[in-house]
């Protein structure tokens, strides 16, 4: 239902002074004066911009430190009034955040009004078996395992991109069976390069086009000294290389290095041997989102008897991995350490942000605000709130990419603990079209997800 308007004086002349103040903002039929409160409970609630005659378009920004988080454009009607549904700001917002909404209109003139504007989690239905969890037992494991001498073992499976999995022309570095000039192996800011040149890792194994380990060593902070590591310890990252065609491939070996007993035992050039796969602390996977590694990953899971009581970490760059797959992959024994919510380049650069924030101990905001902030100096903008983990609050509030009730059981998708189903992904042009179980086709502009940063 539309929030009713206040109608402005017939007789207001149309001053400069009166046209500056006369920005306006209305939420639930009252006025919005200086800070705006939003929750889930006002998902299908309209904000009502009332703006100075002769406005044509009103532009919404929000920022947060200087730093531009999303933007909306809406055209206004011929009674100078925009409307925007909530849900549309709320899904650009953190959780109880401060930020700031700049309401801008242009036409005849141009005019603007800031607004505090704030996120609570009031409204959101609980889901019992999917809570908000701390990583700290994930951290104690670690600490124990360096104190006892061992390393620190990361395993990364990457499936190498391929022109093929978004219709475009093939080139070398799109080329999925080219690993040596491939976007995500051999390129820039591939995995193989960019460690081995660019971010102060050191390659102490490898198989041409199949494997690449890398070494670094740290020296504990105040975080890891508290808890028994006075020494400097090594990380070891193993990066297993998939070729396009062997996608489902590269997600049926992550799950079983994150469910099952798939042990590697990798003789570095030194000689000395680590155990990498399933004997790895951390796991995760880089590359091309498919819902046939979805798949995948459920037939592992199930077709495990018991499962490892040891807790593990797990991160996975691709394209909407929070949605996609974080209920798959997280239980009270796997702590997700990055996962996404939009869409984006998972390259080297991102991992290399999260392993530095692991080697810190850095937890919730720290590890996804700290990658957004190196995606950003790689891609000149940034990335909102693209990165999550285990702590961000409600991670299960991602369990849809998009909005509405599409299983009509009253409770919008992203907040429903059995949401209507994806099955189908579908690109066209500058358009994402996502397809569900119950039939409903759902179309996101990616043009309309470009972040900005302030100059």
């Amino acid at each position: 239902m539309r929030t009713p308007i206040l109608e402005a004086p017939t007789d207001t002349p149309p001053a400069q002074n009166i046209y500056a103040d006369s920005i306006k903002i209305y939420l639930g039929g009252k006025s919005v004066k200086n800070t705006i409160q939003l929750d889930n409970s006002m998902l299908e609630d309209e904000l009502v911009i009332e703006a100075p005659r002769g406005t044509t378009h009103v532009n919404l920004t929000i920022d947060q430190q200087r730093r531009y988080v999303h933007e909306f454009t809406v055209k206004s009607d011929e009674k100078n009034v925009a409307i925007i549904k909530v849900a549309n700001i709320l899904r650009h917002l953190p959780f109880q955040n401060k930020m700031t909404l700049t309401v801008a209109c242009s036409g005849k003139k141009n005019y603007k009004k800031r607004f505090q504007i704030q996120r609570s989690t009031a409204g959101i239905t609980p889901n019992p078996g999917r809570v908000q969890k701390s990583i700290l037992p994930l951290y104690q494991q670690i600490a124990r395992d360096l104190v006892a001498g061992k390393p620190l073992v990361i395993t990364a499976n990457v499936v190498l991109w391929d022109a093929s999995f978004n219709g475009r022309r093939r080139f070398p570095i799109t080329d999925g069976n080219d690993p040596q000039h491939n976007l995500y192996w051999g390129a820039g800011y591939g995995m193989y390069h960019a460690f081995k040149k660019l971010f102060g890792w050191r390659l102490v194994g490898e198989e041409k086009d199949k494997r690449a380990v890398f070494k670094k060593v740290f020296t504990p902070n105040a975080f890891w000294q508290e808890r028994g590591v006075k020494k400097p310890f090594e990380m070891y990252v193993v990066f297993n290389l998939y070729r396009s065609n062997d996608i489902v491939e590269g997600y049926r070996d992550f799950a079983q290095n994150l469910f099952g007993n798939r042990a590697q035992r990798i003789t570095l050039k030194d000689g000395r041997v680590i155990e990498a796969g399933s004997q790895s602390r951390i796991v995760g996977y880089v590359g091309h989102m498919t819902l046939q590694g979805k798949k995948a990953i459920k037939a592992v899971r199930n077709s495990q008897s018991t499962n490892s009581s040891e807790a593990k970490g797990v991160f996975m760059t691709s394209c909407l991995s929070a949605p996609i797959f974080s209920r798959e992959v997280l239980d009270e024994n796997n702590f997700g350490l990055l996962f996404t919510t939009s869409l984006l380049a998972p390259e080297a650069y991102v991992q290399n942000a999260l392993f530095d924030a692991i080697a810190r101990g850095a937890r919730g905001d720290k590890i996804s605000r700290g990658v957004a902030s190196a995606y950003a100096d790689y891609h000149d903008n940034y990335p909102g709130r693209v990165f999550i983990t285990s702590e961000s609050p409600r991670i299960e509030d991602f369990s849809s990419p998009y909005e509405g009730d599409s299983d009509k059981d009253g409770i919008d998708n992203r907040i429903d603990p059995e949401p209507d189903k994806v099955n189908q992904f579908e690109r066209n042009g500058d358009s994402m079209i996502i397809t569900t179980s119950s039939g409903k086709r759902i179309v996101i502009s990616l043009e309309k997800e470009t972040y900005f940063e302030t100059p």
